[in-house]
């Protein structure tokens, strides 16, 4: 990324995003029919994120 004009800082942070995501960091809430609906995330921003962004 820094022979790509990356600053060094935002490498290393990206670095750390990538190594934190591999080691699971999204997996601390597992999915279950009681933390999950049925609207898709492409849905939800078409019926409410757009929406209300255009207010």
């Amino acid at each position: 990324m820094v022979q790509h004009g990356a600053s060094p800082a935002l490498a290393q942070d990206m670095a750390d995003m990538v190594e934190a995501q591999n080691n699971g960091i999204y997996d601390a809430e597992p999915r279950d029919p009681g933390s999950t609906t049925a609207t898709g995330f492409r849905q939800w921003c078409q019926d409410s994120l757009k929406p209300a962004a255009q207010t």
